[in-house]
């Protein structure tokens, strides 16, 4: 609007000297030139309406300087601005807890080095000797606390019986003790295997032996001289030691602990559990 009414003026401008010009140059009016100073060539606008100004002022808009930003408040801005990672949980394995002692029904063994506990059975004895009261071996678990195992060996020993309606006799010199046998398991859990009852190791039997047997025991049971040459008589025609009347019983389990207690150094410890007959 404002560039409008300065080309008007400027119209008007040129407008106004061209006919000051003709006029001064005698033109077709006939007024002559304008004389300065003559009273009669000044017009006096007195009307309030052509007397306003009509164009506004122009004030120029000062424009603000940049405000330079201080270093640590772009650092801010950027730490503000950067994506927030979550946190990650660690995955630091946790430290391994030291095995439980054994508690609660079984046969536990104390050693300095180490404790065995064998859970589900009865046994009475002390050191490394016992004898069970109540339950069965095979398949039960040998749980060590308190020391490092690498290895749990094991061996038995079976022996004769002689049983029928004069009772029953326990033919010691008919025997066998097995070669040692490494348990399966590791670390804190070893299971009893191999004394299945017919799976038993046999000792190599003979007629004549197992009548010297027979007859050593009556007489170490103090049966009199006609129940003795009875159980001679049920013995006459065996040729076995799983031939009825006899059979092959366990007598005994050993176990033999190897490993290392909580200083590292080694050990080897044995324990024997004998069975009822």
């Amino acid at each position: 609007m404002r560039t409008l009414f300065l080309l008007m003026l400027a119209a008007s401008a040129g407008f106004v000297s061209c006919t000051e010009s003709r006029n001064m140059s005698g033109g077709s009016s006939g007024n002559g030139a304008i004389v300065l100073g003559d009273s009669s060539t000044i017009v006096t606008e007195t009307d309030s309406q052509y007397l306003s100004d009509m164009v506004l002022d122009m004030k120029p808009i000062k424009v603000a300087e940049p405000v330079q930003e201080p270093e640590s408040a772009k650092r801010d801005t950027v730490q503000a601005t950067a994506k927030v990672e979550e946190p990650v949980e660690s995955k630091t394995a946790p430290a391994e807890e030291p095995s439980e002692a054994p508690s609660g029904k079984g046969l536990k063994v104390a050693f300095k080095e180490v404790t065995l506990f064998i859970p589900g059975i009865e046994a009475k004895g002390s050191g490394t000797s016992y004898s069970l009261r109540n339950g069965s071996l095979n398949g039960k678990e040998i749980r060590i606390s308190g020391g490092k195992v690498d290895k749990i060996s094991q061996r038995y020993q079976t022996v004769v019986v002689a049983k029928n309606n004069l009772g029953t006799l326990v033919l010691d010199n008919l025997n066998t003790t097995t070669g040692w046998q490494t348990l399966r398991g590791a670390g804190n859990s070893y299971t009893i295997s191999g004394l299945d009852a017919n799976r038993l190791a046999a000792p190599k039997v003979s007629a004549s032996s197992i009548r010297n047997a027979v007859s050593r025991a009556a007489r170490k049971s103090r049966a009199n001289r006609k129940n003795e040459k009875k159980w001679l008589a049920a013995v006459r025609n065996t040729r076995s030691a799983n031939q009825r009347p006899l059979s092959v019983k366990l007598r005994s389990v050993m176990w033999k602990i190897d490993g290392k207690d909580s200083k590292g150094k080694s050990f080897s410890k044995q324990v024997r559990v004998d069975m009822p007959l």
